[in-house]
């Protein structure tokens, strides 16, 4: 480990082999793909432009802490082009 005022080692090959390696052999994300509220066909953005009602959930989501940009949940389905 270097300080801050000293300049760090230059990498050997056998440095980015290892690294490279590394990065190849991580594991994959294990992510699903998913419809964010304002994409979403049961999505009704309120009047503020970040609150939203949700017919699938039957429900009104109120922002900070639920927005549209951002949320999203198991029952989104992505809206048709308009």
């Amino acid at each position: 480990m270097c300080s801050l005022n000293e300049q760090a080692p230059k990498p050997t090959t056998d440095d980015l082999y290892t690294v490279n390696m590394c990065i190849i052999n991580a594991p994959a994300v294990d992510a699903v793909p998913v419809v964010r509220c304002k994409c979403c066909k049961h999505c009704h953005i309120l009047s503020d432009g970040h609150s939203f009602r949700c017919y699938s959930w039957d429900m009104d989501l109120y922002a900070p802490q639920y927005d549209a940009a951002t949320f999203y949940c198991a029952d989104g389905e992505r809206r048709e082009s308009e």
